[in-house]
């Protein structure tokens, strides 16, 4: 686990060292709609999709259960961070959120995925030359047929305010930033 509170890390890697420099992260939501808090990966994804038209760099891609079937589409981006968005299993309370290392992945995520999420994220870290994290949900219930329990989705909705928050105070810096260097030219002139 991270030492530094997830939102940290988070805001940490969507937003670039200045408004001048690219990004490119990879939000990858990991689950099965209809399986309990399962489903918390592509439910984030699936509500970020259409807020986040127009941000360059952030890429949104939902796994499913199987994330190693998007490591071509993952390594075409470039992406210089990938965040795999998964229901845990690691002992906290229900909707406990986590940054954890891809390291410190082994065993604990709730979902159950065709190859393990720390082998898939070791070989996309080395492949891609990037970082691989989990942003880890703690889930309550993994029933089928089950929706997504009430801390996971208020972990959810968290996670996907921060994000957009991080994001927008982004844009708003970058557009100081613009009109700073705009005004510098105009006094060079």
């Amino acid at each position: 686990m991270s030492t530094l509170p997830w939102q940290i890390s988070l805001q940490t890697i969507l937003r670039p060292d200045s408004p001048f420099s690219p990004r490119s992260v990879v939000l990858v939501g990991i689950g099965r709609e209809g399986h309990g808090d399962d489903a918390v990966g592509p439910s984030i994804i699936h509500d970020l999709r259409p807020c986040l038209i127009g941000y360059a760099g952030i890429h949104l891609l939902e796994a499913s259960y199987a994330p190693e079937n998007l490591f071509g589409v993952i390594l075409r981006y470039k992406p210089m961070n990938v965040v795999f968005i998964d229901a845990t299993s690691t002992g906290e309370p229900p909707g406990a959120i986590q940054w954890l290392s891809i390291d410190a992945a082994g065993g604990c995520s709730a979902s159950t995925h065709t190859l393990p999420l720390s082998l898939v994220g070791r070989f996309i870290s080395k492949q891609g030359h990037c970082e691989v994290n989990i942003l880890g949900i703690e889930a309550a219930n993994l029933g089928a047929g089950e929706p997504l329990s009430p801390a996971v989705r208020e972990a959810a909705h968290r996670i996907e305010q921060t994000i957009l928050g991080i994001l927008q105070q982004g844009d708003q810096e970058a557009a100081l930033m613009e009109i700073a260097h705009s005004q510098r030219k105009e006094t060079d002139q």
